[in-house]
């Protein structure tokens, strides 16, 4: 009996079947009654496959607790604390706390799940919340179930501890209820940009004499996968690519340098500024957190259609990154195992009705995405705050509305969505 309720793991074993993800993947599903875990390092991305779960317990008043530690060695980034706090993000029942201390290293990893029928489980080992430590790193731990006097006691232990942390007001526990404060720990250098992060980990392994390229080491396969939004090949409503006979302008519709002049239903230029690249589609529900079976928190940059049927926005899959992006700073990321590219803009992002605010969006651009489908290749991933605020839209919200990025010859970036088409004519990556 109580070796069904208290089981040591340990992925050293051979099991291809055995590792930390997969206790997730058994716990984390629809009709749990709560979740709880505290984490000495965490990355956004071993979460996201989980966000439906999470939100469906915030919708439902549920017990969700998070607590990350955001240590000097290898601190939180912004991205990652902005996406966590968009999905726990609820009433008085969700909580999310970081702890960051000078003198020490907060190094628990802990979760916690009680089921739809109000049996509690728990994981306690070595494994860090990342995407890394759930499917590739050799890890050990033990995994607990309520049913026996022996186990009952250290599942309520394990609840006790990680709620106590969001009651505390002490140096070094920050609680996060508004972006505000996110906003703070980076100021205090208590978080860092995801740039940030990177450069200091290549630093350390070129100290360190080369890291994983040393060798002789070996290579483990892995066990569990991350849905990459990258890597998501089913685009549910998909409507980028749909064949709309595209309508021709009236001559008079449109200024002859097609930046945006009377008629245009794209967004209008600021005084002393023109359209130098110019890019639209039509949004799917994916695009608009409103499919809630694949919320990416991503706009794909597709091509936008087929030549011949509709306006095509790209005469090639890549011109985002080449054309209108080519100048900016881009960084060396991997991606499923995969060579990528990311980088981090400043653009102005207009919602219909609502007033113009400055994001700091990071795009991603993943040459080995779409297996031969050639759909996209480069995204912008929503924040927190753009995310809620697409998901939060009434009803279908934005879906089938028209978005336009545009590059000024300011070097400055535009992101508007609108409910008429953008002219034909000023589509396209020159204008």
């Amino acid at each position: 009996m109580l070796s069904r309720m208290l089981r040591y793991q340990d992925t050293g074993s051979g099991r291809a079947d055995v590792c930390p993800g997969a206790w997730f993947d058994r716990h984390l599903v629809d009709g749990i009654q709560s979740f709880r875990g505290q984490f000495g390092f965490s990355r956004y991305k071993a979460l996201r496959k989980y966000a439906a779960v999470i939100q469906g317990l915030i919708r439902n008043r549920r017990v969700v607790n998070l607590v990350l530690g955001s240590n000097s060695t290898d601190p939180l980034t912004v991205q990652d604390l902005r996406n966590t706090f968009g999905l726990v993000q609820g009433d008085e029942h969700s909580h999310l706390t970081v702890v960051t201390y000078s003198n020490a290293i907060f190094h628990p990893k802990v979760a916690h799940v009680v089921d739809a029928g109000g049996v509690g489980h728990a994981i306690v080992g070595s494994a860090n919340l990342t995407e890394q430590a759930f499917g590739k790193h050799v890890e050990a731990w033990v995994e607990i179930d309520q049913g026996h006097e022996l186990t009952n006691g250290p599942l309520s232990d394990i609840i006790a501890a990680i709620d106590r942390w969001h009651t505390l007001r002490e140096a070094g526990v920050y609680q996060i209820l508004a972006l505000t404060d996110i906003d703070a720990l980076l100021a205090r250098g208590l978080i860092v940009d995801e740039a940030t992060r990177r450069a200091r980990r290549a630093a350390a392994r070129d100290a360190g004499g080369g890291g994983g390229g040393a060798g002789g080491r070996g290579t483990r396969p892995t066990r569990w996968h991350a849905p990459d939004a990258e890597d998501d090949e089913t685009l549910d409503e998909e409507l980028e690519g749909e064949d709309v006979e595209p309508v021709e302008p009236e001559e008079d519709d449109v200024d002859e340098g097609g930046d945006g002049g009377a008629g245009d239903a794209g967004p209008t230029p600021a005084p002393g500024r023109s359209i130098v690249h110019r890019w639209s589609k039509r949004l799917s529900a994916s695009d608009v957190n409103k499919n809630e079976q694949n919320e990416r928190n991503l706009i794909s940059l597709g091509v936008g259609g087929r030549e011949g049927t509709t306006a095509r926005v790209m005469q090639d899959i890549n011109d985002i990154r080449d054309r209108m992006m080519s100048d900016e700073d881009w960084q060396p990321i991997r991606i499923s195992g995969e060579d990528a590219e990311t980088v981090t803009l400043q653009i102005e992002v207009r919602l219909p009705d609502q007033p113009m605010h400055i994001h700091q969006l990071q795009v991603v651009h993943a040459p080995h995405r779409g297996s031969g489908q050639h759909n996209y290749h480069t995204s912008i991933r929503w924040d927190a705050d753009l995310a809620q605020r697409l998901r939060s839209a009434a009803g279908n919200g934005y879906v089938g509305h028209w978005a336009t990025l545009d590059r000024f010859d300011s070097d400055e970036y535009a992101l508007t969505i609108t409910a008429d088409r953008p002219n034909p004519r000023t589509m396209g990556m020159g204008v």
